[in-house]
């Protein structure tokens, strides 16, 4: 084999060495970094699965809005009490008198507790809207982080590919220029 030969037969060894061992390198860094991203979102997802699960599922009186309500009606109430016993005593209401302003008393109840309910249901659409809202973000974000893997490995290939593709047509330009004729030939000098 011509030393024109065995420069080129090494040369090429080392360019395919090399392109091998950087395109492993890049690979395992990518892999890691990766990882600690798809971890990321499936942490992530899971954070919003726990948050809505806790949310949509509260007592809307244990909610800050609804102890806020809750808290509103009973001085309310007892306001109105206080002012109908009040007046009962200043007027001298009769026994009737006294039933029908608990009655009234009754009737505000009864539409608080309506006015909780449609206030318990409208918090839960907004949370499962919000919660909706989110999850798909995430998910989108996910798909396209996946896409981008796929193609970027795709382009990896590609590129360790057309690394040893130069790295052997150099031996080929060498055979072609007859380097290697010595060595096929049986003469080794």
């Amino acid at each position: 084999m011509s030393v024109a030969g065995a420069i080129t037969i090494g040369s090429t060894l080392l360019d395919i060495g090399t392109s091998l061992f950087g395109s492993h390198k890049a690979n395992q860094k990518q892999k890691e970094a990766n990882k600690k991203m798809r971890q990321s979102f499936n942490n992530r997802i899971s954070d919003l699965d726990s948050w809505y699960n806790k949310e949509y599922h509260q007592d809307y009186l244990n909610s800050k809005r609804g102890k806020h309500l809750a808290n509103r009606y009973r001085e309310k109430m007892n306001e109105m009490l206080d002012k109908n016993e009040q007046n009962a005593v200043e007027s001298g209401a009769t026994a009737e008198a006294e039933v029908a302003a608990k009655g009234e008393a009754q009737e505000k109840y009864s539409g608080f507790l309506s006015n909780i309910s449609s206030q318990a249901e409208k918090r839960k659409r907004n949370v499962r809207r919000r919660y909706e809202q989110q999850k798909n973000n995430l998910l989108n974000q996910k798909a396209n982080f996946n896409y981008k893997l796929g193609s970027q490995k795709a382009q990896n290939y590609q590129k360790m590919a057309g690394n040893v593709s130069n790295a052997l047509s150099g031996v080929t330009k060498t055979a072609a220029e007859g380097g290697f004729d010595d060595w096929f030939n049986g003469n080794d000098n």
